[in-house]
C-alpha cells in the first residue's frame, strides 16, 4: 500500500503540518511508502517521499489551482493506493478535516458582497469537490466540525470517520517549578509576574488582537503583573505596533515558532485562545495535559472538552471584548485556578499521545484495501452521567477510539458521562411502550435490525440482550431473583419471559462474558455453565487532594464546622440507611447529617419522621469533590454487584460503610477502608457499626488513608484489556459479524 499526501505548505509549526508529520510516521513504522506533495517546503520531513510541485501565480488561489492540475498529472504517471489531502481539493480519496467550514465563515463573519470574489469561488469550489456528492472519506476531528459541513453540504454521515484528540508525546507534564524558574530567568519576568501564553500560527484568525485589547484593560495592579507571550510562525510588525500603541510592549514577548513549547505550557499560568475560527485548537489538549487553565471562545474545535473537563473558562458566540476582559481577570485569579489546574490534568490522562496518528493510519489502511472501517457496537439501555454501566463505558469507548476503531452507540436514552469521548456515531432508538419489559423487547428487535442494515465488526452489551459478542455483566441473574426474591407467579409474567430470554441469549449463546469482581461470577454459577474472563475493576485515578475545595463543598451546604456529613449515592438501600441513622445515639444524630445524591426525594418524608437531618441534591455526575467532602460513605443496597461507588471511596480516602455480598465490597476488606457487613442485612449491627465509625475520629482517618493507599498500589482493570478482545472478534471472525 502506497499513500500520497497533499499539503499547500509544510513547516513544523502548524497544526496541519504536525498531524501530517504523526500520521505519516505511523504510516511509515506500519511498512507503507509514503508521498508528499507540497508548494512549500519550510522543513524536511524524515522517510517520506518529499515531492516539492513547482508552481507560482500572482494569487494563491492561482497557485493552488495550478498545483491541483500538476499533482493530477504526476499520479497518473505514478500512481498510488489513496490520495489524502491535508487541504481542500479535488482529486482526493480521503480529506484529513483540520480546517473549518470555509462556507459557515464566508456567510457568517463576512459581509455578503464577499461571495461575489474570484477568491470565494475558488475556495468554495473546492470545498464542495469534497463535500458534495462524491465518494471522499472525511477523517473529522470534531462533532460541531462535522455539523457545520453538513449545514451546507448534506453530506452523509457514513462518510465522516470521527479522530480522536491529538496529544503529543513530549506533552506530559513535568517539574513545574523548575519550567516556571527557566521561563523567569530566560525572558526577565519579574518574581511576581503572571505569565500568560499564546500559541498558534495565525494571529489574526487565532485571535491575538483580541487578546491584546483585553490585556490592557485589565484592572491596572493585575495588568502590571501580566506578561504577554507570543508563540507562532507568522508576520508579527502588525501586531507589535498594536502592543506598543496598547502600552504592552515592555511585558510583550514575540517569540516567534517554538520546538519547546511544552516547556512554556508548564511553566506558564494561564494559556489565552480567543480564536475568531478555529477548526480543533491542539494547543488546547497539551494546556491540559500540561495543568495549565485556559481561556477559549467557543469558535474553538476543542473548547468543548475545557467544558466537559471544567479546566478553565470558554467564552460563548458571539464574542464580547468587556466579557472577555472579564473572563480573563477570573481566570488569572480565581481560587479555582488549582481545581481546573487539577481537572485539565485528570481529563488529559484518557488521551493516549499518538492516538490521532493511529487511529487515522489505521482508517486510511482499511480505505486502501477496500474493506469496511472497523465498527464496534455498544449497546446500553440507557447512557447517563453517574450510571456505573455508562462510566465503564465511556472508559472502553475511549480506548477504542485510541486504538483507530469507529464506535457506535445503541440507546433509549443519551445523557452521556464527561469522560465519553467526542466524535461517537450515537444512535438513540424511537422505541417507545406503556410497559417496561416491551420496551427492552423492542429496542433489541430495532437494534438488530439496524445491524442489519449497517453492520458492525462486534457488538459489546452493558445489558442482556441477543446478538451480543460481548457482555459486560452489570446486571442480576434474573433465574436467581426469581427463585430467591419473587413469588411463584412470577415466572408467569410477560416480564420474567422477556427478560430471562434475554439473559439466556448471552449465557447460553456464543457471547463471552466480562466480569470486573468475583460477586459478578458466582450471581450466575448453578444457573449457567459460566465461562467469564475476569478484567478487574475499570478504576480510573483518583486527582490530587484540596482542602480548601472541602470546606468550600461544605460551606456551599451550610454544613456547620464540627458536624458529620455521610454520603449516600443514589437511592438503592437508602430505607436502610435512613432506619441506622434514625438508631443512633441522641448525642451523635444531633451533629450527623445525610447528603443523598441523584436519589428520589419520595424518602424525604421517612427522613423527617426519624429525625436525620437529610440533603437531597441532584448533581448529574458525582465527581472527586462530593466525596471528599464527606466523613463516610453509606452503601447498603439489596442488592448490587458492582457498587462503583464503594470503589470512588476508597480511592479518593473516603471511609465506607457497607455489605459484605456487594460486588467491590472485598477491596474494603483488603484496604482495611471501612466495615463490610455480613450479610443478611441486620439492622442493629447496622447501627452499632455506624455508631462506632461515627464516634471514632481516628479510625475514620485511618480507614481513609488505608483506602488511598490501597487504590495507589493496586493493578486494577484496564479499559485496553477490553479492547484488545474486541480486536480479538474483529480478528477471528474477519466480516462484520452482526450482518450474520
Amino acid at each position: 500500500m502506497k499513500l500520497a499526501f497533499c499539503i499547500y505548505r509544510y513547516f513544523p509549526y502548524g497544526g496541519l503540518s504536525r498531524d501530517l508529520a504523526a500520521i505519516a510516521a505511523e504510516c511509515l513504522r506500519r511498512g507503507c511508502p509514503v508521498r508528499v506533495y507540497a508548494l512549500r517546503w519550510d522543513a524536511p520531513l524524515p522517510g517520506v517521499e518529499a515531492v516539492a510541485v513547482p508552481m507560482r501565480g500572482l494569487t494563491s488561489p492561482a497557485r493552488y489551482r495550478r498545483f491541483t492540475r500538476w499533482v493530477r498529472q504526476h499520479l497518473a504517471a505514478h500512481p498510488v493506493d489513496l490520495v489524502v489531502g491535508m487541504n481542500k481539493m479535488p482529486g482526493l480519496d480521503v480529506y484529513f478535516a483540520g480546517d473549518s467550514c470555509y462556507e459557515e465563515k464566508a456567510r457568517l463573519a463576512r459581509p455578503w458582497p464577499y461571495r461575489l470574489l474570484p477568491r470565494y469561488r475558488h475556495f468554495a469550489a473546492y470545498e464542495r469537490a469534497v463535500f458534495g456528492a462524491n465518494r471522499v472519506r472525511i477523517l473529522a476531528l470534531t462533532a460541531a466540525q462535522q455539523e457545520a459541513f453538513q449545514r451546507h453540504y448534506d453530506t452523509r454521515d457514513e462518510r465522516f470517520f470521527m479522530l480522536p484528540p491529538a496529544l503529543a508525546e513530549q506533552a506530559a507534564p513535568a517539574g513545574e517549578e523548575t519550567d516556571r524558574a527557566w521561563l523567569n530567568r530566560e525572558f526577565g519576568l519579574p518574581a511576581n509576574a503572571i505569565a500568560l501564553l499564546f500559541v498558534g500560527s495565525g494571529f489574526r484568525t487565532k485571535g491575538l488582537d483580541r487578546l491584546l485589547k483585553a490585556v490592557a484593560a485589565l484592572p491596572d495592579g493585575l495588568a502590571r503583573r501580566v506578561w504577554l507571550l507570543v508563540i507562532g510562525a507568522d508576520r508579527d510588525q502588525r501586531f507589535k505596533r498594536r502592543a506598543r500603541r496598547l502600552k504592552l510592549a515592555e511585558r510583550t514577548r514575540f517569540l516567534g515558532g517554538r520546538e519547546d513549547v511544552p516547556k512554556f505550557l508548564r511553566g506558564a499560568d494561564a494559556l489565552a485562545l480567543p480564536a475568531y475560527n478555529e477548526a480543533t485548537g491542539g494547543v488546547i489538549i497539551e494546556a491540559m495535559a500540561a495543568g495549565l487553565p485556559a481561556i477559549v471562545t467557543a469558535a474553538c474545535g476543542y473548547a468543548e472538552l475545557i467544558c466537559a473537563a471544567d479546566a478553565g473558562i470558554v467564552c460563548p458566540e458571539p464574542f464580547d471584548q468587556a466579557r472577555f476582559t472579564s473572563d480573563l481577570a477570573r481566570l488569572l485569579t480565581h481560587p479555582q485556578r488549582e481545581a481546573w489546574r487539577a481537572n485539565g490534568r485528570r481529563f488529559a490522562t484518557g488521551i493516549a499521545p499518538g492516538a490521532r496518528a493511529r487511529a487515522a493510519a489505521g482508517l486510511l489502511e482499511d480505505f486502501a484495501v477496500g474493506a469496511a472501517p472497523r465498527t464496534v457496537a455498544f449497546c446500553l439501555h440507557r447512557v447517563a452521567p453517574d450510571d456505573g454501566p455508562s462510566r465503564d463505558f465511556a472508559h472502553v469507548a475511549s480506548a477504542c477510539v485510541q486504538a483507530g476503531l469507529c464506535v457506535r452507540v445503541y440507546t433509549m436514552s443519551w445523557r452521556p458521562p464527561r469522560a465519553v469521548p467526542t466524535g461517537l456515531e450515537v444512535v438513540v432508538a424511537p422505541v417507545a411502550s406503556m410497559t417496561g419489559y416491551k420496551r427492552l423487547e423492542r429496542f433489541a428487535a430495532w437494534v438488530r435490525a439496524s445491524l442489519k442494515r449497517d453492520p458492525a465488526q462486534c457488538v459489546v452489551g452493558f445489558n442482556k440482550m441477543d446478538a451480543l459478542d460481548l457482555y459486560l455483566v452489570t446486571e442480576p441473574c434474573i433465574e436467581r431473583q426469581a427463585d430467591e426474591v419473587r413469588l411463584r407467579l412470577y415466572r408467569r409474567a410477560p416480564s420474567y419471559r422477556q427478560r430471562v430470554r434475554a439473559e439466556r441469549a448471552v449465557f447460553r449463546g456464543s457471547a463471552q462474558v466480562l466480569a470486573q469482581n468475583a460477586r459478578q461470577i458466582e450471581e450466575y454459577r448453578g444457573y449457567y455453565d459460566v465461562d467469564a474472563r475476569f478484567i478487574g475493576p475499570l478504576a480510573a485515578r483518583a486527582a490530587a487532594a484540596s482542602g480548601a475545595a472541602r470546606q468550600a463543598f461544605r460551606g456551599e451546604r451550610d454544613i456547620p464546622d464540627g458536624a458529620l456529613l455521610t454520603l449516600q449515592v443514589g437511592s438503592e438501600g437508602l430505607d436502610r440507611v435512613l432506619l441506622a441513622m434514625g438508631a443512633l445515639p441522641r448525642e451523635l444524630s444531633e451533629r450527623t447529617w445525610l447528603l443523598v445524591l441523584n436519589g428520589r426525594r419520595r424518602w424525604r418524608s421517612m427522613a423527617r419522621s426519624l429525625g436525620v437531618r437529610v440533603l437531597f441534591e441532584e448533581c448529574g455526575a458525582v465527581d472527586d469533590a462530593c466525596y471528599r467532602g464527606a466523613d463516610l460513605l453509606l452503601h447498603l443496597p439489596h442488592r448490587d454487584l458492582a457498587a462503583r461507588p464503594v470503589l470512588d471511596a476508597i480511592r479518593v480516602g473516603l471511609p465506607v460503610l457497607t455489605i459484605a455480598d456487594v460486588g467491590f465490597a472485598e477491596h474494603v476488606t483488603r484496604a482495611e477502608a471501612g466495615l463490610a457487613m455480613q450479610p443478611p442485612f441486620d439492622l442493629e449491627a447496622c447501627r452499632r457499626g455506624l455508631a462506632a465509625a461515627l464516634g471514632d475520629d481516628a479510625q475514620r482517618r485511618a480507614w481513609g488513608a488505608n483506602g488511598a493507599r490501597y487504590f495507589a498500589r493496586t493493578e486494577f482493570g484496564a479499559p485496553d484489556r477490553v479492547v484488545d478482545m474486541i480486536q480479538e472478534v474483529v480478528k477471528r471472525r474477519g466480516r462484520a459479524v452482526s450482518a450474520g
